[in-house]
């Protein structure tokens, strides 16, 4: 789901970067940070929960 989620948001993204000549960058790049530390997160947490199904010990 946050994948699919990354990749819709990037398609809009580029879309508002490309319609203001990349002054959208400074407002579509942060939120890609925080979106993939979000993701990061909840996939680390994801797999401490469920170690089994990562091969971690």
């Amino acid at each position: 789901m946050w994948l699919i989620g990354l990749m819709v948001w990037n398609i809009i993204a580029l879309i508002i970067i490309v319609f203001t000549a990349g002054f959208g960058c400074f407002c579509t790049l942060p939120v890609n940070w925080v979106l993939i530390a979000v993701s990061a997160s909840q996939l680390n947490k994801h797999i401490k929960q469920h170690p089994e199904l990562f091969g971690v010990a």
